[in-house]
């Protein structure tokens, strides 16, 4: 399997408002903050609306558990 795109935090946030992705990632408060080398990777989630489907930007390498895949609805 393909290594996911990694982003840096600044790049996360200018994609959030770009009119691409049309504000359809959210940042996950409780993970950010465990991450040592500051790059994220974006999960497809179950949610969307009129905007299109969301998208969770967990930090790089997170072991996608099911507690973690339950709490953000991750695909």
């Amino acid at each position: 399997m393909d290594n996911p795109r990694q982003y840096s935090k600044t790049e996360i946030t200018s994609m959030k408002y770009s009119g691409i992705w049309n504000n359809c990632i959210v940042e996950s408060s409780t993970l950010t903050n465990k991450n040592s080398n500051g790059l994220f990777e974006l999960h497809a989630t179950g949610d969307c609306d009129l905007d299109g489907r969301k998208y969770v930007s967990l930090p790089a390498g997170t072991q996608l558990t099911p507690a973690i895949k339950k709490e953000y609805n991750i695909m």
